[in-house]
C-alpha cells in the first residue's frame, strides 16, 4: 500500500462497504444505493486538531464530503475535519 499524506487539516479514511437494508418484498429494477458515509482513519493531516490520536478509530462523515480515491483495490476518502461528524 502507498502512503497518503494528508495536507492542511485533511482526514483520510478507508470507506466501509454498506450495509444492504431490505424494506418489504417489493422489488424494483434499479436500487438507489446511498453513499458510504462510514470508515475508519488511516492518517490526519498535520492541521487536524481534535482528532489527533485517534488512527484506527471508525468514524462517520457526510454523504458528500471529500474526495473519493482507490488505491489497490481500497477505497478511500480525503475529507476535510469539519466533514467528520462523530468517533464511533
Amino acid at each position: 500500500m502507498k502512503k497518503i499524506s494528508p495536507l492542511g487539516d485533511r482526514v483520510v479514511v478507508t470507506v466501509d462497504a454498506p450495509e444492504e437494508v431490505k424494506q418489504g418484498e417489493i422489488i424494483t429494477e434499479t436500487k438507489a444505493k446511498a453513499k458510504k458515509t462510514k470508515g475508519d482513519i488511516v492518517a490526519l493531516g498535520p492541521k487536524v486538531d481534535e482528532l489527533k490520536g485517534k488512527e484506527g478509530k471508525k468514524v462517520l462523515f457526510g454523504e458528500f464530503a471529500g474526495t473519493e480515491l482507490t488505491i489497490d483495490g481500497v477505497e478511500y476518502r480525503i475529507i476535510p475535519e469539519k466533514d467528520v461528524i462523530a468517533v464511533l
